[in-house]
């Protein structure tokens, strides 16, 4: 026991390094855009495919006129209605 007391004392200092906080940057989107605007975070296109095709927009013969749904129920008209014919 006798050595362990002679022996030098030394004080170890012990340094803890912390990391510098991250240093967030916020863009100030403009007035009246929405957030999702895909002009504040644009994306880089990688592909692109152009396709051309032509519509024939030549009109062969006239559609059908429509025609009234026999099956659809006739609805009662309300009182004040100025379709409906009333008695003199």
């Amino acid at each position: 026991t006798a050595e362990i007391e002679s022996a030098p004392k030394t004080a170890v200092k012990i340094v803890v390094e912390t990391p510098p906080a991250k240093t967030i940057i916020t863009k100030q989107r403009p007035q009246g855009r929405a957030s999702n605007d895909p002009r504040l975070t644009p994306k880089k296109v990688e592909h692109v495919e152009i396709a051309t095709t032509q519509i024939d927009i030549s009109v062969k013969e006239p559609a059908p006129p429509a025609q009234p749904d026999p099956s659809k129920i006739k609805v009662q008209r309300a009182a004040n209605d100025p379709r409906i014919k009333r008695s003199a």
